[in-house]
């Protein structure tokens, strides 16, 4: 999202960040994907996916969640190892775009989980929000807010386009 802003601007009139942030991996978090792709090349795909996928969800969801989570790892075991590393290598490279962001004048809507293992609660004070923003928190979701909270995230989102338009 924060990419197409800025490549192409004239042809957003409002747009959302859900579970994401505008800052580009620090040296840590880049060493880390790092790794996770060298433990896929060797072959550990399949430990990764079953312990990753449940931390994307609430630890409290974990067990209400249990068909969501399993076809979550479906999905991630499915998707070709070359396609995975990609993802990954794209989050590691991505650019540091918060002054884009605090300088957008079209409307903004930014959904975070409270309890998400991936973007702590903490980092929202460390986003400078654009003028025509709204924050949405996700009360009881980790970083799978749009099935841990499903029916407020598509009620919030509807309301939102309602308004732009």
């Amino acid at each position: 999202t924060m990419a197409f802003l800025d490549k192409y601007p004239e042809f957003i009139e409002a747009f959302s960040l859900f579970n994401s942030v505008p800052f580009a991996d620090n040296e840590v978090k880049k060493a880390q994907r790092d790794i996770t792709i060298e433990e896929i090349k060797r072959g550990k795909r399949v430990e990764i996916c079953k312990s990753h996928v449940p931390k994307t969800f609430a630890k409290e969801n974990i067990e209400k969640f249990v068909k969501e989570i399993g076809f979550a790892k479906i999905i991630a075991l499915n998707t070709p190892e070359k396609g995975v590393i990609a993802a990954i290598e794209g989050m590691k490279a991505r650019k540091n775009y918060d002054e884009l962001l605090k300088n957008v004048d079209v409307p903004f809507i930014y959904f975070i989980g409270k309890k998400d293992n991936f973007i702590p609660y903490s980092t929202l004070k460390h986003i400078i929000m654009p003028k025509n923003h709204t924050i949405i928190t996700l009360e009881n979701s980790g970083h799978q807010g749009y099935i841990e909270e499903c029916k407020k995230s598509v009620t919030t989102f509807k309301h939102f386009l309602t308004k732009i338009n």
